[in-house]
């Protein structure tokens, strides 16, 4: 159980909860591991929009999904029900990686919230123009804050790096590319499987065989 919880979003607090926002905007957090989902403010913006339709089957569904994930993202208590319970999750392990549908329930949601927005601004006939240049100046006060206030980068801008020049760089992998056979890297870790060895071999078509002690 406890490899199936594996990392996590640590909340501790009703504090931590701004931890799914800052997902949400693209902050990575990294004591606990956790990738950020970089739909931005806008896209969250729009998202908050589609629950006013939240009485749709559709729209509810992902709202369901999207707390649903949250709380397994999250290591709350729905997580040992459906370890113990329901075929397939006891074979999982850290889970944090079902953000991937966090992300994906966002992007339908907004959507929706596009939706909501467009009606809205229908329905406000008179004031038209008024509402037009408000939305107008909002998006783009959003997209001047998302730009350059907020920072979006997955890795820290001081460890981005030269990856062709790398490759070109590492004479072992290169001598290892000309040669013939398969499973030419053995990839053997002392506690876990996995690695960024694959992120270098496969830019070179070299085939990797992974074990584990």
């Amino acid at each position: 159980y406890e490899q199936f919880i594996g990392q996590h979003i640590q909340i501790s607090s009703l504090g931590d909860l701004g931890k799914i926002i800052k997902i949400a905007v693209g902050e990575q957090l990294t004591k606990e591991g956790i990738a950020p989902a970089k739909i931005g403010w806008i896209a969250l913006a729009l998202v908050l929009l589609s629950f006013l339709r939240w009485r749709r089957r559709n729209v509810l569904f992902f709202i369901v999904l999207m707390v649903s994930i949250i709380l397994i993202a999250t290591g709350s208590y729905l997580n040992y029900p459906l370890w113990k319970f329901i075929p397939g999750f006891s074979k999982l392990h850290h889970v944090q990686r079902s953000l991937f549908l966090l992300a994906f329930a966002w992007s339908v949601l907004a959507g929706f919230g596009v939706e909501v927005l467009r009606e809205r601004l229908e329905k406000a006939a008179r004031l038209r123009e008024r509402t037009i240049t408000f939305v107008v100046l909002l998006v783009l006060s959003l997209i001047i804050f998302e730009l350059g206030f907020s920072r979006l980068e997955f890795v820290d801008g001081n460890k981005i790096i030269d990856f062709r020049g790398q490759m070109e760089q590492n004479q072992l992998m290169q001598y290892l590319s000309k040669q013939g056979g398969i499973f030419r890297i053995h990839n053997i870790n002392t506690r876990m499987i996995g690695g960024v060895t694959t992120t270098y071999a496969s830019h070179l078509g070299l085939e990797i065989l992974y074990t584990t002690s």
